[in-house]
């Protein structure tokens, strides 16, 4: 592990140890087994959390590009598959259940979505696809992402969850911005979306 990624391990203990004693000093007065245990199973998620940390860490993430497809589609089915078996809460079907505990396929998408649009623009970037010198440039650099995002986006905001849809949009435009892409496609890529919200939302 790097320097960065050794003071980003702190951080992250630290937070996690203000956490865990809020969450104690919050409910220990409480009645009732759910509040008794509530810190114990928030101990328990940052111990898995900070394992889950060492592994990635010592992970090349590079090696997931070749699995980018299956990925995506892995991604996709999961999203589908919460509005055949999820759980509705609060009038939102966002959850799956799993061994015992609920879990949101959109985080996971988000990890997906991140590693596809990493890939798809080291792959294919401004320069080699000559995005200023024809139309089948911007094609490929704006349009066919965009495509390929709107699909997880918008089975998200389906559900409904309008911020992690919005937070996968803000990626993209985040990877478009560091492709060097002319701030007019920018404008383009945000209109499309927004005109996209009656269907979805």
């Amino acid at each position: 592990m790097n320097r960065l990624g050794l003071k980003i391990l702190i951080i992250a203990i630290t937070i996690s140890i203000i956490g865990i004693f809020s969450i104690y000093s919050s409910t220990y007065q409480k009645d009732g087994e759910f509040w008794q245990v509530i810190y114990q199973r928030q101990l328990l998620w940052v111990m898995f959390g900070l394992l889950l940390f060492l592994l990635m860490a010592n992970f090349n993430y590079r090696r997931l590009w070749d699995w980018n497809p299956v990925l995506y589609i892995a991604a996709v089915l999961l999203l589908l598959l919460v509005f055949i078996l999820g759980i509705t809460r609060l009038g939102a079907q966002r959850w799956l259940h799993l061994g015992g505990f609920n879990f949101q396929p959109s985080e996971i998408v988000k990890l997906v979505m991140a590693i596809f649009l990493a890939r798809y623009f080291s792959k294919k970037g401004v320069d080699d696809i000559s995005l200023k010198a024809s139309k089948f440039g911007v094609t490929r650099a704006v349009l066919v992402p965009f495509i390929f995002i709107a699909v997880p986006v918008g089975l998200i905001i389906e559900q409904p969850d309008l911020g992690s849809g919005t937070i996968i949009f803000l990626l993209f435009l985040v990877m478009l911005y560091f492709s060097n892409v002319r701030l007019k496609y920018f404008i383009m890529i945000i209109v499309l979306f927004a005109a996209s919200f009656p269907f979805v939302w």
